[in-house]
């Protein structure tokens, strides 16, 4: 999980009557996120900063910035108008972002994607396509070999530009049935967690701050979590939602079932459960949910 995420995990396990043994976890995993992101990238109030990971290639880290400039030097591929080689069809090399401000120009994504550092030759990660949805939060980046894409992909998928408010959300450009790409304007077609932590959240379930232990004894699974009270009429919640759960660890299950109005989330640690459970019991999530009803789930064998 990244630092944002736990710091209100923290926040909400410190403003609890829970045992102190969680605070103490919460803050040791803290001290871990804040190590690996090179020592901090905290600032002061309610504005994080995150690093950005290094790119796919091991090399150095760089930041990702709003204003474009890129720190650290550069070395990233510049934009051409070449097609990529080996026969390959370009438009295959085509990736969605979301998650962009609303104001959000074609200069700022192309500052964005400048910033990347590729393990390829800079003839097979040219970028051919930059461009942004006028108001609609969101772009297409396509480049000249599907390395560079996937590369690109891997990079920017759930990071953090700093003054961004939203986490960048990728996808593979969906095709249309005639040809052609289809345009993906994402109206809640993603919700980032600083968006949902800012939303009002009710008395969480009593079993938030229990033990693993605890959990167990109430015949429930610890790292699975059942999610309900979700509208059902919105087909997208399920995938809407699923960044945000992916937040507090790795996921190795997702289920959405639409006619219910439920999803499972298993994780694969129970540290990983509590902290989702923690943060979105209870929670607000505007057009899914007036109050998320999160909890372990019963195991499946009784």
């Amino acid at each position: 999980a990244d630092i944002t995420v736990l710091l209100a995990a923290y926040v909400a396990a410190v403003q609890s009557d829970g045992p102190r043994t969680v605070c103490d976890i919460l803050h040791e995993q803290l001290m871990q996120a804040r190590e690996r992101g090179g020592g901090g990238g905290v600032s002061g109030g309610d504005d994080y900063r995150r690093h950005s990971p290094r790119h796919p290639s091991g090399g150095e880290r760089f930041q990702v910035l709003g204003t474009a400039s890129l720190v650290g030097g550069g070395g990233g591929c510049g934009v051409g108008h070449t097609g990529g080689g080996g026969g390959m069809r370009t438009d295959d090399a085509r990736i969605f972002v979301g998650g962009l401000p609303h104001d959000c120009v074609d200069e700022d994504l192309a500052a964005l994607a400048e910033q990347l550092q590729f393990s390829l030759p800079r003839s097979k990660c040219r970028l051919l396509e930059c461009r942004v949805l006028p108001n609609k939060g969101c772009g297409y980046l396509k480049y000249s070999s599907w390395d560079a894409a996937e590369e690109a992909f891997n990079a920017l998928q759930g990071r953090q530009v700093e003054g961004w408010q939203s986490l960048l959300r990728v996808q593979w450009a969906a095709p249309k049935q005639g040809g052609g790409h289809e345009e993906r304007p994402p109206p809640q077609a993603y919700l980032s967690v600083s968006e949902v932590l800012a939303q009002p959240q009710g008395p969480p379930d009593r079993l938030c701050y229990a033990s693993q232990a605890e959990v167990e004894a109430q015949g429930l699974e610890p790292t699975r979590l059942f999610v309900g009270q979700m509208a059902r009429d919105v087909s997208g919640a399920g995938q809407m939602l699923r960044p945000v759960f992916e937040s507090f660890g790795h996921i190795t299950e997702w289920r959405w079932v639409q006619d219910k109005g439920v999803l499972y989330a298993n994780y694969s640690s129970f540290f990983e459960a509590q902290a989702a459970m923690q943060a979105l019991s209870s929670r607000a999530i505007p057009g899914i949910s007036k109050s998320l009803n999160v909890k372990y789930s019963q195991h499946r064998g009784s």
